[in-house]
């Protein structure tokens, strides 16, 4: 991570400022210190070619819907909102149809990033951590997986094709990329020889950014066990340690690390209810319902659930509740 990043970052997971005077030699000066903005986090509802909508979910438990400033985002099958919750990527008009888009939500402010080409599809990958880059794939309609990466540099406006031997799994803060090879094991790329070195016994799925402890997470299956676990790989050391109790096949998904890293959560699906359940730090937040398809982090101790028809601010310490906003997204498991 650079310098700027790394400042930005440490303010970010700094406390909240609050609104402090201090007196000084004349009475009458007083120097307040701003109070810092509320955290907050961007949820997008809505099926892909549904409609698309976006909520920004704060802190104190108000959801508010984040007004477009460009046409509505009906046709739209992918869209990624960069970590500070600024701005959102997206294929405007459908993958098959283009252009790549940036879009400030203040104000609605579009860069380019890729126009569309006749006979292939864009595709948005990740944001890099601190939103400086989009990482983007284009794909021939006929194939399944995509031909050939670029990333964009926001701050120069240039393209540069990188290389990604295999399915894309997670960005470090480093600028290298981990992939899934053919195997299901995590990789990440021998620069020299330009092929996959795999990590772990593991096959995995549902991998995830936790810059804050310099690792990424993951739902691993081990085949040797027949043990499904949560899973954590140190970028630094590229050992991987289970962060969950063993469970059976499939029982564990989408695992995420709090904004500052204090925290990890995760949907555990139970068979026999044939729901999901969101779990903190090893203990349930929410118990299991089918109406549960996923969850986004607000900061350490805020969480947000996000149900098929609607989202819910919670304290992720206990689970009470902060503000509930109906949604009617009819969502599935995302």
């Amino acid at each position: 991570m650079n310098k700027v990043a790394m400042l930005a970052f440490v303010f970010a997971c700094a406390p909240a400022a609050h609104v402090v005077s201090i007196e000084t030699a004349s009475p009458a000066a007083v120097v307040a210190t701003p109070r810092a903005k509320e955290v907050s986090t961007v949820v997008v509802t809505g099926a892909p070619y549904a409609h698309v909508a976006l909520w920004r979910a704060f802190r104190s438990g108000r959801i508010e819907a984040v007004p477009f400033p460009w046409a509505e985002l009906s046709n739209i099958d992918t869209v990624q909102v960069s970590a500070d919750g600024q701005d959102v990527a997206y294929v405007e008009g459908g993958s098959a149809y283009g252009p790549l888009l940036v879009r400030a939500l203040a104000d609605g402010t579009k860069t380019l990033v890729a126009q569309h080409e006749a006979g292939r599809e864009l595709l948005v990958v990740s944001w890099s951590h601190d939103g400086g880059k989009v990482l983007y794939a284009t794909k021939r309609a006929h194939e399944l997986t995509p031909s050939s990466y670029f990333v964009f540099d926001r701050k120069t406006a240039r393209t540069e094709k990188v290389d990604v031997p295999g399915e894309f799994a997670a960005w470090a803060p480093s600028g290298e990329i981990v992939v899934v090879d053919d195997a299901g094991a995590l990789a990440r790329l021998d620069h020299a020889k330009k092929i996959p070195v795999a990590v772990g016994p593991y096959m995995h799925g549902h991998v995830t950014l936790d810059a804050a402890n310099g690792r990424v997470l993951s739902s691993g299956w081990n085949a040797t066990t027949h043990l499904n676990e949560v899973l954590a790989l140190d970028l630094a050391t590229w050992n991987e340690t289970a962060i969950s109790a063993p469970a059976p096949y499939a029982t564990y998904g989408w695992p995420k690390a709090s904004r500052c890293g204090k925290r990890v959560a995760w949907l555990a699906y139970d068979r026999a209810l044939r729901g999901e359940s969101l779990v903190v730090s090893g203990k349930t937040l929410v118990p299991h319902t089918r109406e549960l398809v996923g969850f986004a982090w607000i900061d350490d101790d805020t969480i947000v659930a996000h149900y098929a028809n609607r989202i819910d601010v919670l304290d992720a310490r206990d689970g009470k509740p902060k503000g509930s906003q109906p949604t009617d997204a009819d969502d599935m498991m995302r």
